[in-house]
């Protein structure tokens, strides 16, 4: 027991974490001064967006070898307007994707 904890009094830590360096400025750490009152998480979508990348990744690797199904998402597409795939998943976009990816199923576009 320390001489602090026996006299009843409360013990503060002034230590750093490992791999961190004080400057002795509060705001040296990232997440001094956060009110978490006023934070909102941006990423409630995401879950959404990966699974729905997912889905369209599980549809492409049925037409196309797994590297080439990965350069279809990351490539401009004429059918998009030029727009990369990948991209319009990531805004939320993703039912021109799907529509598109259908087209390549019916064999529209072979």
């Amino acid at each position: 027991m320390t001489n602090l904890a026996a006299r009843g009094k409360r013990a503060t830590s002034t230590a750093i974490p490992i791999g961190l360096k004080s400057c002795g400025s509060p705001c040296s750490y990232p997440w001094a001064g956060k009110d978490p009152r006023r934070e909102v998480d941006p990423r409630p979508a995401h879950p959404r967006r990966i699974l729905d990348l997912a889905f369209v990744a599980e549809a492409l690797v049925e037409l196309y070898a797994p590297d080439e199904a990965g350069a279809w998402l990351y490539s401009r597409n004429r059918l998009l307007a030029g727009q990369r795939p990948a991209d319009l998943i990531g805004k939320g976009d993703v039912d021109p994707v799907l529509q598109v990816v259908a087209l390549l199923k019916d064999g529209a576009y072979a």
